[in-house]
């Protein structure tokens, strides 16, 4: 039961970290802010974004996913699915 409800929760977080990471990237081409050497720094700013939020996300997820369906496995589950999904979705913009 628990997996149908959160799957879909996880699906929207990859689309919307692949979403947010291509419009910096679409942006920086436009304002012709991307040069060679800001490149590596521009990945770097949105690996630590991405980092950040799939420290944070997973956590805010995962506690009430364990209180609402009473399993820790939930938590865990929805937590490392998130983890996999935000890194894929920023590595699939780049």
């Amino acid at each position: 039961m628990w997996r149908c409800v959160l799957a879909p929760i996880v699906a929207s977080q990859g689309r919307q970290c692949r979403a947010q990471t291509m419009t910096v990237a679409v942006r920086a081409l436009a304002t012709r802010e991307l040069w060679l050497h800001q490149r590596r720094f521009g990945g770097r700013r949105e690996a630590w974004s991405v980092s950040s939020t799939a420290s944070g996300l997973p956590v805010i997820t995962g506690v009430p996913a364990v209180a609402l369906f009473k399993n820790s496995r939930a938590g865990v589950v929805i937590g490392r699915g998130l983890i996999c999904t935000l890194v894929a979705g920023r590595s699939a913009a780049f």
